[in-house]
């Protein structure tokens, strides 16, 4: 009970001092201070904001498709509490994005929607969903400060201050942004989360910040831009209403009204809808308002007040300004529940009962690709075009990032049931290779028409992961075929049927991996069990758009797809066998051929990348070797990012052949008797391949995460395929 004690004590301690910290309640005076201090960044309109808070997080730069890119941090970053699945890929998608917001900044006024279209599940509600959680970690920070406002009332004497009486002469405070609940009579906050500096006239608002911009640093005058948010937006009807009100009670003394402003801190939420919000379709409206009066006891409200007609303003639409709001599935919704959008989009302003109320807020809609194809053919589509940016989001075409998504799942499975190695990766490349096209030769030069006609999808998607992930016997590329790369990427990229809008989801997917989890025949989901699950899938060619087309060249048949995936894994699995035979270098071939690459290509000579020079070159003179690899990479080099690819896949190659030479019928013999082994135990080995067995055994358990079923899967596998 004591520690439970301390505990509450040390929470309530720790709370007043972050309410303390980062003085969320404030005068509107202290606001001014603030201002003075950071003009900028109190008056960003919330595209400006939206902006600031994606570079805040910083950016990298990460291949994508073979060219180099900016990745933006948010979309990896572990905020605190937040659980969100992070963005693997859309690299492209995401920039598109960003530049729409940064024109918008540019521009000052935000007069379009961002449309994100693509199939089912490629992330595109998960792009608006980071930005949202982005803005609500950003917005509790000190350079992410957001500020609303209170109207604030209050009473005299024990009854409720009616304004018979003028306090302005009679030793009233400054403010009463800091009475205590029992002294306020009436608190009426602001619905739109309207910043306080549209207190300020609109005549007044931008000679005002121009005057502080004078005074104030260099980054601050760079970024300052007049926008429609500065220059045009007023308050709200309902705040109009009570501030005239006040205006007039006062005789004019605007410090008089100013001081029934509590100036509140805002954080963003998307969870309680407060300056971010996603609106489901819905017949129902996204604005609206009803009668304060109706659920208020007349009594409470100042007789200041009590000649309005207070309206509460409501809907999902309002309680989004001043942040971000995300029109899920947009084209399922009416057409006609939408046409308001087009003066809330391009206009910035939205009707609300009797009143026109102005908009400060970042629109996005996301919808699949087949209704926006249908709402293309509509009469409504001219108009929204206009109002309109539009992103495309595809599946991904990265094996590495597309296996990225697969983890979290597996992950989860493997709690309770046992993941076999390279399950993730085979997956990865079977859902990419549904979704590649076979390149076009008419669509090529005349030198390069049959050069594309012979790369098939494996090639093809090694070539978009950027190499990241090789299997060297499977592999052959030439220099011309790396060099095509660029034409194939942007081949299909603009057209109505772009790669990646068929094929596999990562939701389908993951209804194989489900379903897998809860077949209690074993306790190990492996790559057969993945096959298995595929072909049951896809036996239904109505279900999946991409087993309707017609195959050609090995693209859009997924037996083919199976097959590929199989011989991979199998070279996986092989060369797993051989490090733990010790036949291999610890690592695998890559982990002696990479590093000694890197070193010739960054002109490095120490002692590790002479011993290196020695294991590749073999009988060859080091030292001749070396040089012939430096001139052979600088010429690819010369011709592209990639071009020492094809040497260094020749080398991969010729290593792994010089240390399996002559060590055939020995690593048979080791697989065979551990199959023996897991099949039946020691009594079903010869005692002389006993040892070796037991010992291989173990280490590809304890060393490279196979468990007896798909080890014994696998080793009977491989024996049939390559050791016959």
């Amino acid at each position: 009970m004591d520690s439970a004690e301390k505990w509450l004590g040390d929470w309530a301690e720790s709370s007043k001092k972050n309410f303390e910290k980062n003085h969320r309640i404030k005068s509107f005076n202290e606001y001014l201070g603030d201002l003075a201090g950071s003009p900028y960044s109190l008056s960003r309109n919330a595209v400006q904001y939206v902006v600031d808070m994606i570079e805040h997080f910083g950016e990298e730069k990460v291949y994508c498709m073979g060219e180099l890119l900016t990745r933006f941090n948010l979309f990896s970053q572990p905020l605190p509490q937040k659980t969100i699945a992070p963005l693997a890929g859309s690299e492209e998608a995401v920039l598109d994005v960003y530049s729409a917001l940064k024109n918008f900044a540019i521009e000052g006024k935000i007069d379009r929607m961002i449309h994100l279209h693509g199939p089912s599940g490629s992330g595109k509600s998960l792009i608006v969903d980071w930005l949202i959680k982005g803005c609500e970690e950003y917005s509790r920070k000190p350079e992410g400060a957001l500020y609303t406002f209170h109207w604030v009332f209050p009473s005299e004497g024990g009854k409720r201050m009616g304004f018979g009486e003028n306090p302005a002469g009679s030793g009233a405070p400054n403010t009463y942004a800091y009475l205590p609940s029992e002294e306020v009579a009436f608190r009426l906050s602001c619905d739109m989360n309207d910043s306080p500096l549209l207190l300020i006239s609109p005549k007044r608002r931008r000679a005002f910040l121009e005057e502080l911009l004078a005074g104030a640093g260099e980054e601050d005058k760079g970024r300052f831009i007049p926008t429609r948010h500065i220059v045009e937006d007023d308050l709200c009807p309902r705040c109009r209403a009570v501030f005239d009100a006040l205006h007039d009670e006062y005789g004019g003394d605007v410090e008089n009204v100013l001081r029934h402003v509590q100036v509140k801190r805002l954080h963003i939420s998307g969870k309680y809808q407060r300056a971010a919000a996603v609106i489901s379709p819905q017949e129902s409206p996204d604005a609206d308002s009803r009668l304060l009066s109706t659920d208020s006891n007349l009594d409470s409200i100042p007789s200041v007040l009590q000649h309005l007609t207070i309206e509460q303003l409501g809907g999902s639409l309002i309680q989004a300004n001043n942040g971000i709001v995300e029109f899920s599935d947009f084209l399922s919704r009416s057409p006609e529940l939408n046409k308001y959008l087009l003066s809330a989009a391009g206009g910035g302003t939205v009707e609300v009962s009797r009143s026109r109320v102005s908009l400060n807020l970042v629109p996005f809609a996301t919808s699949d690709e087949d209704s926006l194809d249908t709402f293309k053919q509509s009469q409504e589509f001219s108009a929204f075009r206009g109002i309109t940016v539009f992103v495309t989001v595809p599946y991904l075409l990265e094996r590495s990032k597309e296996q990225k998504i697969y983890m979290e799942t597996l992950s989860r499975i493997g709690r309770f049931k046992h993941i076999a190695p390279y399950l993730a990766e085979s997956a990865g490349l079977w859902a990419v290779l549904t979704r590649l096209h076979r390149p076009e030769p008419e669509n090529y030069g005349k030198e390069m028409t049959g050069l594309v006609a012979r790369i098939g999808p494996y090639e093809k998607a090694v070539l978009y992961d950027s190499f990241s992930f090789l299997v060297p016997p499977l592999c052959g590329f030439d220099i011309q075929t790396i060099e095509a790369l660029p034409y194939l990427r942007e081949e299909f990229k603009r057209t109505q049927f772009y790669e990646g809008r068929f094929g596999f989801s990562p939701r389908d997917m993951a209804e194989i991996f489900y379903g897998e989890a809860y077949n209690r025949e074993n306790n190990c989901i492996g790559l057969y069990d993945l096959l298995d699950g595929l072909n049951s899938l896809t036996k239904d060619r109505s279900l999946f758009k991409f087993l309707q087309l017609k195959p050609e060249n090995g693209y859009h048949d997924p037996s083919e797809f199976s097959e590929i995936i199989r011989k991979e894994y199998l070279e996986l699995f092989e060369g797993d066998c051989l490090q733990a035979m010790k036949i291999y270098p610890e690592g695998g071939i890559l982990a002696v051929v990479d590093p000694y690459f890197n070193a010739v290509l960054e002109e490095k000579e120490d002692e590790k990348t002479r011993e290196l020079e020695k294991l590749l070159a073999g009988e060859r003179d080091p030292a001749k070797y070396r040089d012939e690899i430096k001139a052979e990479a600088e010429r690819g080099l010369k011709r592209s990012e990639w071009g020492f690819v094809p040497r260094y896949l020749a080398e991969a190659r010729n290593y792994a052949a010089g240390l399996r030479k002559g060590r055939e019928e020995e690593t048979r013999a080791v697989l065979a008797a551990s199959m023996r082994l897991l099949a039946g135990g020691e009594k079903n080995v010869q005692p002389e391949s006993l040892p070796p067995a037991k010992n291989f055994v173990e280490r590809m358990m304890e060393e490279f995460g196979y468990c007896p079923h798909c080890l014994y899967e696998s080793i009977k596998a491989v024996l049939e395929e390559k050791y016959k």
